[in-house]
């Protein structure tokens, strides 16, 4: 008996974010690992007290997280939190945008395995 493993019938989720560096530069993010999930769950609790405070440190901490994120890429791509900030030009508030769309993109994933 012969099996056949279609790899074309696999839909892996993808979401694009689209950076503005001069090249428009496409991170396609693929499905994360659990532990990126907990800690991302974990630092959205903190976003709204992270804006209002405008701790440094804090906020350094979610431009790691956030370039942790987007290293999580089908195209193996990785950055680094000060190439998110300078080449990329990631804002604070931009930061708050890719974490919504990211809890979106969670939820989607969950809910197609249930």
């Amino acid at each position: 008996m012969a099996k056949m493993l279609d790899l074309n019938a696999l839909d892996q989720p993808i979401l694009e974010i689209a950076l503005r560096d001069a090249e428009r530069t496409i991170f396609r993010l693929t499905t994360p690992t659990v532990s990126l999930v907990e800690k991302f769950t974990s630092a959205k609790d903190e976003l709204s007290e992270v804006a209002k405070s405008k701790n440094v440190e804090k906020i350094k901490k979610l431009y790691e997280l956030t370039a942790e994120l987007i290293s999580c890429n089908a195209d193996y791509m990785s950055v680094s939190p000060e190439e998110l900030r300078d080449k990329y030009r990631v804002t604070f508030g931009d930061l708050i945008i890719i974490f919504s769309a990211y809890l979106d993109f969670i939820k989607e994933i969950s809910s197609a395995k249930n």
